[in-house]
């Protein structure tokens, strides 16, 4: 799930070389681009990726911990786990 919000963040969002949709000036409000490219300092996500990175993979791990922990007491199968799981990512984020 990490990996899938960097991916889209990268890939659409900014795209490898800076000119994805949150940088588009049709599509965006020139304060969002100035905040994104200009404005020091730089969010993190554009200035130092690395950092996010690793955030984000140790946020995956965490999940992966929690799910072994809660996967005991869930239903069998690998699909209602999953479920289970995810409804509660989604309403505890």
């Amino acid at each position: 799930m990490s990996f899938a919000m960097l991916l889209t963040f990268r890939l659409l969002g900014f795209e490898w070389e800076g000119g994805g949709i949150l940088l588009d000036p049709a599509l965006q409000n020139p304060k969002l681009i100035d905040v994104w490219t200009r404005l020091e300092p730089l969010p993190l996500v554009v200035s130092n990726p690395p950092i996010i990175i690793t955030g984000l993979i140790l946020f995956g791990i965490g999940h992966a911990f929690v799910y072994r922990w809660l996967s005991r007491a869930s239903p069998a199968g690998i699909l209602a786990r999953t479920w289970r799981m995810a409804l509660l990512l989604f309403f505890l984020s």
